[in-house]
């Protein structure tokens, strides 16, 4: 089973630097600036609209650490040779369907989603590339129209960093797969610092490795991709099972402790796995740079169906001690941006639900969110770049659930009210209005009904109204 867990890592670090310069008066002031010493960028849609066959022209930039990111063209200038991350996320309106497709990279990569067919309105998906100046990445939309969500929580971005390691690798597969057993991974776009043997990927170098691995499962089955190793105790899973006419895309990422010349491999253990030239099937890996701070957290068995908080339960990795159980918060430790990967697991349930991060009490980043009914279990992926500042308090927060909210306030009113107790849906309603901001259970002021208020002082007063003027009118008398 997939547990719900979070990886956070420290890309590059702010510096802060302090100059003199002359002011207005020739007088020399003081000024602190900040540069960041990785490249990295993080841009979104503002705004949500139909986009048609065409690069994405991308309306907020939120990061831009070296000017990685070109606002002129909406493409990224390498200037710096080396290993990048890539991530995409895409949010449909939900009558919709969406294509991105990543470009220029060497290879061309991609994600597709039909019309919510889960419940689900958001996808995510990951690549490794080794790029250089003459690569120009950039994002294209390919179907010729396609509702995308846009927002103050970025809700369809992307994003990506440079990071420092001889110790790489991203494979993948444009075909489908349906043989239970080790998955081959023809399709190689980086590798430094493993060996291919066959179906599985040896390591050369013992160390912390961010691993990530992904793939899109056929309907009608319960499909299961595992990742495993030959000496370690690295095992873990995507389940999933629905019977939508399209395949789901759903990934998993971890920190793992790696030995050298253990071999990796990635399996089906059941269902069918899609793939195409989206390469939708994929596996990727990179050594930790340990002086970087990291933190890895696998949460508690069962279901995230909860009013608030998610409970990521057992630490694996925290290099600083940043993290505080009681309130499952993360202290960032310095001063700089950090990656951030979200795996969650959602089960069966019927109404709205919606996971995000926050940051000092602000929300920042939307992970998932599905308005509909899901079949069984349901893997869900979100990452992000956020800048933080020495000790923000960063939390992954669960709001919505409210088919069980709603049940258990239910099944309280019914024991004490018994027949006469509100319906269900009137119950819903409530809780909705409740999370909406409304504080207390008195009817709210209608338009076009009048405030009143009856007492004697007030009876007299109309009667000595009446007296002096037997032809005032009602508005008259309220403005009184």
């Amino acid at each position: 089973m997939m547990l719900h867990s979070i990886v956070i890592c420290m890309i590059c670090l702010t510096f802060a630097q302090v100059n003199g310069e002359l002011d207005n008066n020739n007088s020399l002031q003081k000024v602190v600036k900040t540069s960041e010493e990785n490249p990295a960028f993080s841009v979104s849609l503002k705004e949500s609209g139909n986009f048609g066959n065409a690069k994405v022209k991308w309306t907020s930039v939120d990061i831009n650490h070296q000017n990685l990111f070109n606002t002129l063209d909406n493409s990224l200038e390498i200037t710096k040779t080396g290993i990048y991350y890539l991530t995409m996320t895409m949010t449909l309106s939900k009558t919709s369907r969406a294509s991105f497709s990543l470009e220029k990279t060497g290879r061309r990569s991609g994600m597709t989603t039909y019309n919510q067919v889960d419940g689900r309105e958001s996808i995510n998906k990951r690549s490794l590339h080794l790029l250089t100046s003459l690569n120009r990445p950039y994002v294209k939309q390919v179907f010729t129209t396609s509702g995308l969500v846009g927002g103050n929580n970025r809700e369809t971005a992307w994003a990506g960093f440079h990071y420092d390691t001889d110790h790489y690798f991203f494979g993948a597969r444009d075909e489908e797969w349906e043989d239970q057993s080790v998955i081959p991974l023809p399709i190689t776009m980086a590798l430094r610092g493993f060996q291919k043997h066959g179906n599985k990927l040896n390591v050369l170098s013992t160390g912390l490795y961010f691993i990530g691995f992904s793939s899109a499962f056929n309907a009608l089955a319960e499909s299961r991709l595992t990742i495993r190793s030959s000496e370690s105790s690295l095992r873990h899973s995507i389940r999933i099972h629905h019977i939508t006419r399209h395949p789901i895309i759903s990934s998993m990422s971890l920190l793992a402790n790696l030995q050298a010349g253990e071999d990796i491999e990635l399996q089906l253990g059941s269902g069918s796995l899609y793939s195409d030239t989206d390469l939708q099937t994929s596996l990727t890996l990179f050594k930790l740079d340990s002086n970087k701070s990291y933190f890895y957290s696998k949460g508690e068995k069962g279901s995230t169906c909860k009013p608030d908080s998610i409970n990521f339960g057992s630490v694996k990795f925290d290099s600083d001690n940043s993290w505080i159980p009681s309130d499952q918060t993360y202290v960032a430790p310095k001063n700089g941006t950090y990656f951030i990967s979200v795996n969650l697991s959602f089960f069966r349930k019927r109404e709205s639900e919606e996971a995000y991060i926050e940051v000092n009490g602000v929300k920042k980043t939307t992970l998932y969110k599905h308005t509909f009914y899901i079949i069984k279990e349901t893997p869900a992926m979100g990452e992000v770049l956020l800048k933080m500042n020495k000790g923000d308090k960063l939390r992954v927060v669960n709001r919505g659930c409210e088919a069980v909210i709603t049940i258990n306030i239910h099944k309280q009113l019914k024991a004490f009210f018994g027949s006469t107790t509100l319906s269900i849906s009137s119950v819903r309603k409530w809780v909705r209005q409740f999370k909406g901001g409304r504080t207390n259970i008195l009817d709210e002021d209608r338009p076009g009904c009048l405030k009143t208020a009856s007492n004697n002082e007030n009876k007299d007063r109309v009667i000595a109204l009446i007296k002096d003027n037997r032809r005032i009118s009602q508005a008259e008398i309220f403005k009184h």
